[in-house]
C-alpha cells in the first residue's frame, strides 16, 4: 500500500512550475492526511522566480488531485545575509522580489504555511550550469503504449559540458512551443463560437514540458561532457508542425538531495505505469516541516541556469503531411494554449 509520500510524488511533476493549479492523477489512492507539496526554485536570471505551494486531496474515491495553498508566509535567504521576502500572487503561486542568485552562494527557503506549519529547506548551494553545447534531432519511429501502433517524430538529444569543480550532477528541462491554426466557424452545434466571428481563436501557441524529470550523474561517465542526452519525444501531426516547433532546452547543475529527489520522482512515474512495478518507496525531498508531526514533502533547489533553443522546420518532416481543417477553440483543442503570441516567437 503506497503511504502518503508516495503519494505526494504521484501528484508532483516538479519542475513545470506554471501548469496550472490542479493536477489530476488517474490512480486509486488511500485514504488518509494528505500532504503539503511545495516546489521552489532560485536561479541566477532575472526574476522572479517561483515557489508554489498545493495540497493533495481525494476526488471521487478514485482520484486524487492538487490544489494551490494561499496564505503561507515564505522568505529566501542567501550566506550573505540578503533576505528577499516572498509574495503570493495566488492560486498557491509565490514570486522573488529583489532576489537574483549568485554562483558560490547558498540559499535556504523558509516560511510558515497556513495553520502555522513551519517549514525550512537544506542551504543550496548555486553551482555553474556549464556549457550546453548543442541541440539537436533525429526522426524517429516510437511504438505508442496505449495503441500499439508506430507514431513518427523527432527525438531531441543534447550534447554538454561542465565546470570540473562541480558536483556534475545535471538537470535538464523540456520546453516546446508550436503555432496551431484552428477554424472555429466549423463548429455550428449547440451554437456557433463567438470568437469566430473575428477569427479571435483561430491562431494560438501551444506550449509542452517534460513529462518526467531529465536528470543525469555525470560523474559515472568519467568525463566533464556527456553526448546525446535524451531530452523528449516530439510527435509528428497537423498540430505539431502546423508551421514549425521551437525547442529550448535549459541546464543546470544541482545538489545531491535535488538529485536524488528528481531521480526517485522518475522512477515511481515510470514504475507507476507498469503492471509490474516494484514496490513504492519513500520519496525524500530537501524541504522538512519544523513543527513535529507535519506531513510537508517537497524540494527546493538554487542553480545557474544555461539555455539555448533551435526551430524544427515544417520542411524537416520526411513525408508529407496531409492538411486537414481541425475545428474548434484554439484555446480548447490542446492544452497550454493562448492566442498570445510569445516575446520568443520569430
Amino acid at each position: 500500500m503506497m503511504n502518503k509520500k508516495s503519494i505526494a510524488q504521484l501528484l508532483i511533476l516538479g519542475f513545470p512550475l506554471w501548469l496550472g493549479c490542479v493536477d489530476k492523477v488517474n490512480l486509486s489512492l488511500p485514504s488518509g492526511k494528505l500532504p503539503f507539496i511545495i516546489e521552489g526554485f532560485v536561479s541566477d536570471q532575472a526574476g522572479p522566480d517561483t515557489v508554489k505551494i498545493s495540497k493533495a486531496f481525494p476526488v471521487d474515491g478514485n482520484y486524487y488531485s492538487r490544489v494551490g495553498v494561499d496564505g503561507a508566509n515564505l522568505t529566501i535567504t542567501d550566506d550573505a545575509g540578503n533576505t528577499d521576502g516572498l509574495t503570493g500572487i495566488g492560486k498557491g503561486f509565490y514570486v522573488t522580489n529583489t532576489l537574483v542568485g549568485t554562483i558560490g552562494r547558498t540559499y535556504t527557503l523558509r516560511g510558515t504555511l497556513p495553520g502555522g506549519i513551519g517549514i525550512e529547506s537544506t542551504a543550496e548551494r548555486m553551482a555553474p550550469a556549464g556549457n550546453l553545447d548543442s541541440i539537436y534531432y533525429e526522426y524517429t519511429e516510437t511504438e505508442n503504449t496505449n495503441t500499439g501502433v508506430l507514431e513518427p517524430g523527432f527525438n531531441v538529444y543534447v550534447n554538454s559540458t561542465f565546470d570540473p569543480s562541480s558536483s556534475l550532477r545535471i538537470r535538464w528541462k523540456f520546453y516546446g512551443t508550436y503555432k496551431l491554426v484552428t477554424d472555429p466557424s466549423l463548429i455550428q452545434t449547440p451554437r456557433p463560437l463567438a470568437c469566430a466571428e473575428r477569427c479571435q481563436c483561430c491562431v494560438c501557441f501551444a506550449s509542452e514540458f517534460e513529462t518526467t524529470p531529465i536528470v543525469s550523474d555525470t560523474r559515472t561517465a568519467g568525463s566533464t561532457s556527456i553526448n546525446r542526452t535524451f531530452i523528449h519525444f516530439i510527435p509528428i501531426s497537423n498540430y505539431t508542425f502546423n508551421d514549425r516547433y521551437r525547442v529550448e532546452v535549459t541546464q543546470m547543475e544541482i545538489s545531491q538531495p535535488v538529485y536524488d529527489f528528481y531521480f526517485d520522482l522518475k522512477r515511481q512515474i515510470i514504475n507507476a505505469a507498469s503492471l509490474f512495478q516494484p514496490p513504492f518507496f519513500e520519496l525524500n525531498g530537501n524541504v522538512r516541516a519544523l513543527n513535529s508531526g507535519a506531513n510537508v514533502i517537497g524540494v527546493f533547489s538554487a542553480a545557474a541556469l544555461i539555455k539555448k533553443y533551435i526551430y524544427i522546420k515544417k520542411s524537416a518532416v520526411p513525408f508529407e503531411l496531409v492538411s486537414e481543417a481541425i475545428a474548434g477553440d484554439c484555446r480548447s483543442v490542446v492544452e497550454n494554449s493562448t492566442t498570445t503570441v510569445p516575446p520568443f516567437w520569430n
